[in-house]
């Protein structure tokens, strides 16, 4: 299976390579100058600082707090950071997980506890930290300080690391489908956004590439969960892939949150495969082929959602493989032409090309959406609950 952080190393690397000889040809001009002491830490380029240099003190002590909780050796003084933390996130974003998190602390004994108010920690965690990297990435670099861009991307980091990067080394490590290399792939695109604040091109990509990695490692540990009961933590990780599912799959987002918060005897971890298959595979879709479509070739928005289409179809790839391998589907292949399409799009000249390889991208999309029962091919429709079919049928359950 391919992973995109080569590819995404090898985009990188051209962009810097362009800025060489601009960094060169002024070397030389200071190489005669005397050797000054390197300035202090807070002197220094925001580009050169620690990723993370620029996070807020809230957000490391709530992270520091809640590693505490993942490690079970949580006390109640260690609440409050956590909870300065949530009720500003609130503001935020307009939720309400502080208050819930102020009824679920109270009287803190079991595991089961313990790990609905872990889980529930998540979600705000990476909610907030797309926020921030939105703005940083969205933002004009000759009108928003780079400063108040670092300070966002790092503040995204210290929640990633704090909150999320333990599941996606849990999702690497899986027994099955694991091995994916999550966790490297979203350090490498921090890390090289962090490095190009004032490149669109290359936050835009860092931006999307983190997103949508941290939804892949959610749909992985979900299933795991379904596949080896108890399901609490697929249940609340389901909260993290609400708004990616409940416009494409709402009447499947139901059904998986009945099963994986009833009776373990219950859950079918095809059916919960299903489900989030054809939620991702018609986000998928929009990306086949809309920079063909909608003539934006060489646009960085248009690399970027590029990107989104790929990551989305890399954790469909096993189940979508499963389906289509004997209609002579070839999961290398396609993943190859995504990388290739990517690079046309890059480039922003070959519009032949880029249609030649969106059409093979958009048949298999269209196919594998056949086989989830998709009545028609779609990027935007929502599914449709089915009739109960039991009435006026004879049929009885």
């Amino acid at each position: 299976m391919t992973s995109p952080a080569p590819a995404f190393n090898h985009a990188v690397v051209r962009l810097a390579s362009s800025l060489l000889w601009s960094s060169l040809a002024t070397s030389s001009l200071v190489a005669c100058k005397p050797e000054q002491p390197p300035p202090a830490q807070h002197e220094r380029p925001v580009a050169e600082l620690e990723l993370g240099a620029h996070a807020s003190r809230r957000c490391t002590e709530a992270m520091a707090a809640l590693a505490q909780l993942e490690a079970d050796t949580f006390r109640e003084p260690s609440t409050e950071p956590l909870r300065q933390w949530l009720h500003a996130t609130d503001s935020s974003l307009g939720r309400d997980d502080g208050a819930l998190f102020d009824e679920r602390v109270v009287g803190l004994e079991s595991e089961r506890e313990r790990v609905v108010l872990l889980t529930g920690l998540r979600t705000p965690a990476l909610l907030e930290a797309r926020r921030l990297l939105a703005a940083a990435s969205d933002a004009d670099p000759q009108r928003t300080p780079q400063l108040e861009r670092a300070s966002q991307w790092d503040e995204a980091w210290c929640l990633w690391d704090g909150a999320l990067r333990p599941l996606a080394r849990r999702a690497d490590g899986l027994p099955e489908r694991g091995g994916e290399d999550w966790e490297a792939t979203i350090v490498e695109a921090f890390t090289a956004g962090r490095a190009a604040l004032d490149d669109p091109r290359v936050t835009k990509v860092s931006r999307q590439i983190i997103e949508k990695a941290n939804y892949a490692v959610a749909y992985r540990l979900i299933l795991a969960g379904a596949e080896r009961p108890p399901t609490t933590e697929a249940a609340g990780l389901l909260d993290m892939l609400e708004d990616r599912l409940a416009d494409r799959n709402g009447p499947g987002l139901a059904r998986m949150r009945r099963m994986l918060n009833g009776s373990p005897a219950a859950v079918d971890p095809i059916q919960i495969e299903r489900e989030l298959a054809r939620g991702f595979s018609k986000r998928a879709r929009k990306y086949c082929d809309k920079a063909v479509v909608h003539a934006e070739l060489g646009s960085p928005d248009a690399v970027a959602e590029a990107w989104e289409g790929l990551l989305y179809t890399k954790v469909m790839l096993p189940s979508m493989t499963e389906a289509l391998s004997p209609e002579g589907f070839d999961a290398d292949a396609y993943m190859a032409d995504w990388h290739g399409y990517i690079e046309l799009i890059e480039a922003g000249a070959d519009g032949s090309a880029a249609a030649a390889i969106a059409a093979r991208l958009v048949e298999w999309n269209c196919a594998y959406q056949d086989r989830l029962g998709i009545a028609a091919c779609s990027s935007t429709s929502n599914e449709v609950e089915p009739p109960d079919i039991t009435q006026n049928s004879g049929l009885t359950r």
